[in-house]
């Protein structure tokens, strides 16, 4: 009796044996994904020399002489750029010949030619600055024509499309007070697109 009493405890204990080793689910770790690699975009390095032309539209207005002028402009420029990472810093000369139909009066401004010092942001692909600088004209005043020296600022952008070339837009003003002493201030503002090779 003894003997089959004991095989029958040791007959009921077996299922839950099973249950809590055997037939338990395997543990399974999660999968861990690493994280996308993201590549860091090649700098630009806008230091070197640059030629390059621009084609605009300018306004002359004369305080103190006969009325405005509008026209086109077409302009030439060579000039040389540092980078030092974020900052940038170049000089540039420029030559710009007007060719403005008066619509009332006769002052206007022929053609300017300058030097400019730029200060500009580095961006990458792009680049952000303002000039300022000297500039001298040849302007018709009163149907007389002459030269005097002024100044001029700028504000401008560049866009590196390749090794080689940019393209760009650029707004100044040159002010010329009291042209030659003729008691006439004239002010030449123009804004162009821009097109340059770097060297």
């Amino acid at each position: 009796m003894t003997k089959t009493m004991y095989l029958a405890l040791v007959a009921s204990t077996l299922p839950m044996a099973a249950m809590a080793g055997g037939m338990a689910q395997p543990m399974v770790e999660p999968m861990v994904q690493a994280a996308p690699v993201i590549m860091a975009a090649p700098g630009v390095d806008w230091t070197g020399a640059y030629a390059g032309a621009e084609l605009g539209f300018g306004h002359v207005t004369a305080k103190g002489g006969n009325s405005d002028a509008k026209g086109g402009n077409l302009g030439v420029n060579l000039g040389y750029r540092k980078d030092f990472g974020t900052l940038v810093v170049g000089g540039e000369v420029n030559y710009t010949k007007n060719d403005f139909g008066v619509k009332s009066g006769t002052d206007q401004v022929n053609s300017t030619a300058g030097a400019q010092l730029m200060l500009g942001a580095d961006l990458g692909q792009t680049l952000v600055y303002v000039s300022g600088g000297v500039a001298r004209a040849s302007a018709s005043l009163g149907g007389l024509t002459g030269y005097d020296t002024g100044y001029s600022a700028g504000i401008g952008a560049d866009y590196i499309v390749n090794n080689k070339f940019t393209v760009g837009a650029e707004l100044k003003s040159s002010m010329y007070n009291d042209f030659r002493s003729s008691g006439v201030d004239l002010k030449d503002t123009t804004v162009g697109v821009k097109v340059g090779m770097r060297f």
